[in-house]
């Protein structure tokens, strides 16, 4: 996939412990890859990136995930259902 105001992201993989209820924990956080994504992209294109390179399971629908626009630099992304973090993109430039 290319974009035409492409920028570099870091995708760090979320290992997260916890419940909805109590809340959740992010254990650890490990850079998976790194992408490239349009310089303010939308949540399709984050979405259709994932699915592209495999990140994301096939089935996975785009309303099961909740995008969280943190910063111009962070982008963090959890389960709809019940808000357990999955990963954060990370804009390196």
């Amino acid at each position: 996939m290319k974009f035409d105001d492409e920028t570099t992201w870091k995708l760090l993989d979320f290992e997260a412990w916890g419940n909805p209820t109590d809340g959740w924990d992010v254990n650890s956080a490990s850079v998976v890859a790194v992408i490239p994504l349009p310089d303010y992209p939308k949540n399709y294109e984050i979405y259709d990136y994932l699915m592209e390179i495999g990140y994301l399971r096939f089935g996975v629908k785009m309303r099961q995930i909740k995008f969280n626009f943190w910063d111009e630099n962070n982008i963090e992304l959890s389960r709809s259902k019940d808000g357990m973090p999955i990963c954060r993109l990370e804009r390196v430039r």
